[in-house]
């Protein structure tokens, strides 16, 4: 166990921030910054706590990366590395790890942490696994020593994009994996959809600029073995809640409208993929778009899955 004491700062405090807190607070000196979404409030002046981190950890949604990046990019310590968990789109249809890379340059240090790491099995002492996603294995390196002993496993990758696209695509299929489970296809449906699920992500993975064969790690193909087979699943349960009609639940500013149904919607808006050239998407675009005769939609596309 590294016995190196790390200056940190956390940007939010919901779930994932508060897990950060719980696994980091014993061995390194913490800050926790949030914002009051309703008054637009902070706790602190966020500029003020950012010289002489040696980490910030972005415990956010994907919108909020480009502003808090710009304002913090000319105060961080050299060799300060900036971690982020988001797992969406922002509203101009990029990735966090795009925005993290054009924000801070160069010369800035950055890391996307993505994989089975569910916030509440965190908190309960249980182990989270992730790869870490950095351009240096420097950097790698030196977050393996912010989390040891914490429980939290990490795995290097310079693929970073190919990580970030496999964590934002997972979101967009785990309804599917819902809606079947709703409509009682069974357990030999739910291992189809998986495997039809990756072999079309790690396609488009590659489309973006990722390396073929990541979407089948613990960002991709783990994290949606976990989001899918979870009994608290967000995602699965909007699957549920389509097949069940209850549309006003999944309406956007709903609990229920999910990084999974933003994300589809932007990859609509800005064209990022060909529906017709990925058919389980598009049945997911389809029964979000029009949920009449899921169980039709859902029979339509194995016809046609298997068709000579």
């Amino acid at each position: 166990m590294s016995s190196t004491r790390f200056s940190v700062l956390i940007l939010g405090h919901g779930e994932m921030g508060r897990a950060m807190e719980a696994l980091l607070s014993p061995r390194h000196d913490l800050a926790i910054w949030e914002k009051n979404l309703e008054d637009g409030s902070e706790n602190f002046q966020l500029e003020d706590v950012v010289p002489g981190r040696d980490f910030v950890l972005f415990m956010l949604h994907a919108n909020p990366h480009e502003e808090l990046a710009m304002r913090i990019r000319d105060r961080l310590a050299p060799g300060c590395i900036c971690l982020s968990v988001a797992k969406g789109l922002d509203e101009q249809g990029r990735t966090p790890a795009s925005v993290m890379a054009s924000t801070l340059g160069d010369r800035g240090h950055f890391g996307m942490l993505y994989g089975p790491m569910i916030s509440e099995e965190l908190l309960a002492g249980h182990p989270g696994f992730a790869d870490l996603g950095t351009r240096r294995v420097e950097d790698f390196e030196r977050a393996t020593r912010l989390f040891a002993g914490s429980g939290l496993y990490l795995r290097h990758t310079t693929d970073i994009e190919g990580i970030s696209w496999s964590v934002i695509l997972k979101n967009v299929y785990v309804p599917l994996l819902g809606a079947a489970d709703e409509l009682e296809l069974g357990d030999n449906a739910r291992g189809f959809l998986v495997t039809a699920a990756f072999r079309e992500i790690d396609r488009i993975v590659e489309m973006k600029g990722g390396r073929p064969g990541t979407a089948y790690g613990l960002a991709g193909l783990g994290d949606l073995i976990t989001t899918g087979t979870s009994r608290g699943s967000i995602h699965r349960r909007v699957g549920r809640e389509l097949v069940q009609g209850n549309l006003d639940s999944i309406r956007p500013g709903s609990e229920l409208h999910v990084e999974g149904l933003h994300t589809l919607g932007l990859i609509e808006k800005f064209g990022l993929v060909k529906f017709d050239d990925f058919p389980l998407m598009k049945l997911m675009r389809d029964i979000h778009a029009d949920p009449r005769d899921i169980a039709g939609k859902f029979r339509r596309y194995l016809q046609n899955s298997f068709k000579n």
